[in-house]
């Protein structure tokens, strides 16, 4: 029997085929035949892994590549590969100059070899398992972004989120992964069954170890019950569970992945003018960059492959090198496992981050220092600690839940709408309005109405007009009659009787009509829709409508937030006053938002401020804009525009001149003229080429269509994510 103290086994004279003689002949002649080959492809592989790995770290670390960064949990893995690599090359240069801590045939020694080749290999399989379960999270994200894969029949826009299927998919792929590596652990495991360790005594190489200062009177060794050609039948077990398959999988994957890169360039160019081409100048180098990477990590791995698979890459193989050969060649895999987990944790790029975003877990809580305390504490302090630790695992609960909320900015100028669309946003999210909240909108519509009406009658002879009857003087004194002490109240039928009858006067409806001809301020666009409703809304059951809340005409004092959920997707969204009163408040709102939605009314561009009568509310909403898109807190927040109140503009610009608020306009007096003369007056604001602005033409009232936006903007903000994590 052939003894051989090497990282590996010894190769037994006696094969556990040798009564079958036509498998005998075979392997025998098969290991005769791939032996010399072995031996040079170790000394190939090895060198020309160790240049490609050098290469792969140089081709990650360039700047097309900048994109890329390491995650916290494969720094833990990288700074492991490196030590244990660095230990296996101090270990080969000791042995190199004979002067070894360990003497190679101490029963320790032996052991660690054994254990060593278990562990190694172990190790350097769960890093390559890993890099295909984060190559399948990208191409599951981007599938489910890109195309929609997972979203119902009842929804049909461009882009839904559903995190049921992607959690069921994501699920069965871990299991796939555990079931192959667990494989490959179990024909590890048997394989080293196949050794044990004997002792003996050999006279030279007791000499030889005496010169290196070694006090041994026993030489253990590393045997084998297998025979070469068992061994390399559960060789090649390994390499298909191993390399063959996860490699397989994860040059598929990351293949899909350059052409989702390359494609998602057609996609966005229709998005936005110059700042698209650059954009998809930088999609198409990262693209570029990731396929050239991919060319040289197959073209580093596939030589293993090819190896594992056939069985030449043997341990017993080492037997016939010679002795600084491999120790040198030893050296190489040990460069190689440091190099290669480097390589692995540049290709992970944000995994991290993007699993907080998409696939969220449970931040886990570090509390050893305080257990280790636990003893030495009194019955107080112990209390103590037990409150603070409840509190610190509240307070990553919060944290863990604000990493996977998209938090949304409402800003704008006064009376542009925001209100309005959070309140669909809210409708859309099926989360019903309290009793109580309705209430006080009931007691809000009641309010406005009998208050705008005031002011319509009020302004009556300032414009020079009278009632069409003189019985409309006796609506006017119960109206005010009412108003002095109308608060907390209901909304009396003897209080809708006064103002249905004003509404019915053509001369109070000409006023209206002609409210911001004669400067009259007040008034909402949406009043007419309540006094023509106001028989329903008079009414002892009555309860505010959808429609009536999106009408209700209120102004936002200070921050207003609401928290939803639409399509399995949580929002945070700010709604901030719009007056310039109000505007030193936003600050508090600056952090850490996903995306600024921008409101401005188009319908607004001959009307003034409330505050401020020279100042044109467009102009005041585009300096505000200009002033958000350029400012240093939102450099690099996404920044979407709603250009709002479209309906109302379609039917003023048929008799009001555009040229009130932009005098050099020269276009035609049609809306798709002037709609996109505003919207690029606007995109011209913005002092950063690379910014992308989304546009929206909206009508803040129209669900479906406020719908279909708030679905594009979920998906826009889930691919900037994406986009920034180096994904997309």
């Amino acid at each position: 029997m052939n003894h051989v103290v090497l990282p590996g086994c010894s190769v037994p004279e006696e094969d556990l085929f040798r009564k079958n003689s036509t498998l005998e002949k075979f392997f025998r002649e098969f290991n005769e035949l791939t032996g010399p080959f072995a031996v040079k492809s170790i000394v190939f592989v090895s060198a020309s892994y160790f240049l490609i790995n050098t290469f792969h770290l140089i081709i990650l670390t360039r700047p097309t590549m900048k994109s890329l960064s390491v995650s916290k949990e494969m720094i833990l893995i990288a700074v492991s590969g490196i030590v244990s690599g660095s230990l296996g090359v101090v270990k080969n240069m000791v042995e190199m100059f004979r002067f070894e801590i360990l003497c190679a045939n101490s029963f320790s020694y032996v052991l660690v070899t054994l254990g060593h080749f278990l562990v190694f290999q172990v190790f350097n399989q769960v890093i390559l398992w890993e890099i295909v379960y984060i190559t399948f999270l990208r191409a599951t994200i981007i599938l489910d972004v890109r195309h929609g894969m997972y979203a119902s029949e009842a929804i049909q826009p461009a882009y839904s989120f559903d995190f049921r299927k992607t959690e069921r998919v994501r699920r069965n792929m871990k299991r796939f992964i555990y079931t192959v590596f667990i494989v490959f652990l179990l024909n590890h495991i048997v394989r080293i069954s196949f050794h044990r360790i004997e002792h003996g005594y050999d006279e030279l190489a007791m000499e030889e170890l005496a010169a290196r200062q070694c006090k041994l009177d026993k030489i253990y060794t590393i045997n084998s019950f297998a025979g070469n050609c068992l061994r390399r039948i559960l060789l090649s077990i390994a390499g298909i569970t191993s390399l063959i398959i996860p490699i397989f999988i994860m040059c598929a994957l990351s293949v899909f992945l350059v052409f989702e890169l390359r494609s998602s360039a057609t996609s966005s160019s229709a998005a936005s003018n110059h700042n698209s081409t650059q954009s998809d100048n930088r999609k198409s180098n990262a693209a570029s960059a990731l396929l050239l990477f991919l060319c040289f990590y197959v073209l580093a791995e596939l030589p293993y492959v090819v190896l594992f698979s056939v069985g030449l890459y043997n341990p017993a193989d080492f037997e016939q090198l010679d002795e600084y050969i491999y120790i040198q060649v030893d050296m190489f895999i040990y460069v190689n496992m440091s190099l290669g987990i480097l390589v692995y944790c540049l290709m992970s790029s944000q995994y991290r981050d993007t699993v907080l975003i998409t696939f969220w877990r449970k931040n886990k809580a570090v509390v050893g220092d305080q257990n280790r305390m636990g003893l030495c504490q009194s019955e107080e302090e112990k209390l103590g600690s037990q409150k603070s630790r409840a509190i610190d695992k509240e307070i990553r609960q919060t944290q863990s839940t604000d990493e996977r909320t998209v938090k949304l900015l409402l800003l704008g100028a006064g009376e542009c709408g925001k209100s309005t669309v959070l309140k669909q946003m809210r409708l859309l999210s099926e989360k019903n309005f309290t009793p109580d909240e309705l209430d006080a909108q009931a007691k809000l519509v009641f309010t406005n109405i009998v208050v705008e009406m005031d002011h319509l009658i009020k302004a009556m002879p300032s414009a020079g007009l009278d009632f069409s009857s003189p019985l409309r003087e006796h609506d006017c004194r119960s109206l005010t009659l009412y108003i002095k002490d109308m608060h907390n109240k209901v909304f009396r039928i003897d209080a809708a009787e006064p103002v249905q009858n004003l509404w019915k006067d053509p001369k109070v409806k000409k006023l209206y009509a002609e409210r911001r001809l004669h400067n009259i301020r007040d008034i909402g666009d949406n009043t007419e829709y309540f006094f023509d409703n106001i028989e329903r809304i008079s009414k002892e059951d009555y309860v505010p409508s959808a429609m009536d809340t999106l009408l209700l005409r209120t102004k936002t004092t200070g921050i207003v937030e609401v928290q939803f959920e639409i399509k399995k997707v949580k929002f945070r969204v700010f709604d901030v006053g719009g007056q310039r009163s109000e505007r030193k408040k936003w600050i508090h709102c600056f952090e850490d938002v996903n995306a600024i939605i921008f409101i401005a009314a188009l319908s607004e561009y001959n009307e003034v401020l409330f505050e401020d009568e020279t100042t044109n509310r467009m102009v005041e909403s585009m300096r505000l804009f200009e002033s958000i898109c350029n400012s240093r807190w939102f450099h690099n927040t996404n920044i979407i525009l709603f250009l709002n109140k479209k309906d109302l503009f379609e039917e003023k610009i048929k008799h009001e001149n555009i040229q009130k608020a932009f005098p050099e306009y020269r276009g035609e007096q049609t809306y798709t003229e002037a709609v996109q003369y505003i919207k690029n007056k606007f995109e011209m604001l913005s002092n950063n080429p690379k910014k992308t602005i989304y546009v929206h033409e909206t009508c803040a009232t129209d669900t479906n269509q406020v719908q279909k936006i708030l679905d594009s903007v979920i998906s826009m903000i889930i691919q900037n994510n994406l986009h920034k994590s180096g994904l997309y």
